[in-house]
Order: C-alpha cells, then sequence, then structure tokens
C-alpha cells in the first residue's frame, strides 16, 4: 500500500475511490469526479469497540495538502490511544460552536410560527 500524494489528490478522477495511507493506518482520501478530495480517518474507538470513520476536511494545496492530514491524523490517533473518545470530543465542540453562534432551532421554529401567523387572510373574492 503506497503513501498518499499531492499529485494523486490533483489528479482528475472519473470514479470514485479511496486511497489508503502506508504510513499511517487509517487515514485515507476519497477521490471522488463531483467533490474535492477528503482526508477521513477509520479508528477503533476505544471506549465502545466499534470501528468508526472520523472526517478530518477537504484538500487544499498548499496550506492543507497530504503532510497537513497526515499530521492531524496522526494528532487524533495519540489522542484515541490515551483513551478519548474523539467522536464525543467532536460533537461536543460543534454543540459549543452552535451555542457561540448564538441561534438554536427553537428560535428559528418560533420565529417562523410568528411570521406564518402575522400574514394577511387570503381575500376570495372571485369565487363568488
Amino acid at each position: 500500500m503506497p503513501n498518499i500524494t499531492n499529485k494523486q489528490c490533483r489528479k482528475a478522477v472519473t470514479a470514485r475511490s479511496k486511497i489508503y495511507d502506508a504510513e499511517c493506518s487509517g487515514l485515507y482520501v476519497s477521490l471522488s469526479p463531483t467533490a474535492p478530495p477528503t482526508f477521513s480517518l477509520k479508528y477503533t474507538c476505544p471506549i465502545t469497540k466499534e470501528r468508526l470513520t472520523h472526517w478530518l476536511g477537504v484538500y487544499q494545496e498548499p496550506e492543507r495538502g497530504v503532510d497537513y492530514w497526515r499530521k492531524e491524523a496522526w494528532k487524533l490517533k495519540v489522542k484515541i490511544n490515551a483513551g478519548e473518545d474523539i467522536a464525543q470530543s467532536a460533537r461536543q465542540a460543534r454543540k459549543l460552536q452552535a451555542k457561540r453562534s448564538g441561534i438554536t432551532v427553537d428560535q428559528i421554529i418560533d420565529e417562523r410560527i410568528a411570521w406564518i401567523s402575522e400574514l394577511a387572510p387570503i381575500r376570495r373574492s372571485h369565487l363568488r
């Protein structure tokens, strides 16, 4: 199994495929003709013993090339080996980010209901 290269990520593809990295086990890039190359890490959760996939991000040369994503995968593997559930950590980070954005789904629903209730009734005089 060869290492993932920047050349492979830049190359146009005609069919969806995955290339696994030899240097960092579990790291792979998903190549698609309709989407940019995306990096993910397959791992076994130390708590649940399930085989999971963690989405890392999108290939963007030169600042986020193969070496960048390989380093990010190694950082996550260190956390996994220390017993951390990285999926739970990611969920908590997204939840915190949503709180910081200031709007919740309940608020959006309340605004929509208020907007609908303010609509004027439709006159149907042409039906008489």
